[in-house]
């Protein structure tokens, strides 16, 4: 029992300063002076973040007509041309085979020519002498007429596969490649000695070069799914660029694609 009230006393003589010194602090730290801030009132603006990058609106691709190797590039990347301006010139490079047909279809075409040329002038005395009719003459007379249009259309490609440059209704087709537009040459996709692959209704072709027009820029960037709802056509935007931190470029939401693209880390 002695003990036991020893034991009471003892816990009860250590609770008490605790409780007091507990009771002073709480006391103090109620009294204390608390910091204040003066209220404001504001616009909150909510952001959406979009991450993506800056491009050209408008590039294209500079294709050839010709097929051949790639003898001399007159741009670098970075040059800004004229349109009209020579970008670079396409040897052309015909195998032997296509030589040899090429050829052949010449010799064959004046072989034609010359063969219903006779005849035509046949039917011309027959006619004169009216023994044959009009009309028969008539034919042989466009029969002439589509065989020179061949032999023409044999020339002009043999002349193209061994000059590379050749005029076609008044139109000339040469093995340089001019530039398109006026603009900047972005990319180049060939070095001198490539093969090139023409473009035409069968074939895409060889890209030989981007070029674009800088004097309009857009920015393409992709925002989180949650966050599309909050876009709306014509807003504000604020662009901030990584390569240059100080400097802030504005404009406006100018449209919203339709379809969403697949990312990995939204």
């Amino acid at each position: 029992m002695k003990k036991m009230i020893v034991f009471v006393l003892v816990v009860t003589g250590i609770a008490l300063p605790g409780y007091y010194f507990y009771s002073k602090n709480a006391e103090a730290e109620a009294n204390a002076p608390r910091p204040t801030v003066e209220v404001m009132r504001d616009t909150i603006v909510d952001k959406v973040l979009a991450i993506g990058t800056i491009e050209p609106e408008h590039e294209i691709s500079v294709k050839s007509k010709i097929a051949g190797v790639v003898k001399k590039i007159y741009m670098e990347e970075g040059d800004y041309v004229k349109a009209g301006q020579a970008l670079l010139e396409v040897k052309p490079d015909p195998t032997p085979l296509e030589l040899t047909e090429a050829n052949q279809q010449v010799s064959l075409r004046e072989l034609a020519v010359g063969s219903i040329k006779r005849e035509l002038d046949r039917q011309k005395a027959l006619l004169d002498q009216e023994m044959v009719s009009a009309s028969a003459y008539d034919e042989f007379w466009r029969q002439y007429e589509e065989a020179s249009m061949q032999l023409d259309n044999a020339k002009k490609r043999l002349e193209l596969l061994e000059s590379g440059r050749v005029t076609i209704d008044g139109r000339e087709i040469e093995s340089i490649i001019r530039a398109p537009i006026s603009g900047y040459r972005l990319t180049k996709s060939i070095e001198v000695g490539d093969p090139v692959t023409p473009l035409s209704s069968f074939q895409e072709g060889t890209v030989l070069m981007r070029m674009a027009n800088m004097d309009r820029l857009i920015f393409k960037g992709t925002v989180d799914e949650t966050d599309v709802g909050k876009l709306v056509e014509e807003m504000p935007v604020e662009l901030k660029i990584g390569a240059l931190p100080n400097a802030l470029v504005t404009g406006h939401l100018d449209r919203i694609w339709l379809k969403s693209e697949k990312n990995r880390t939204t």
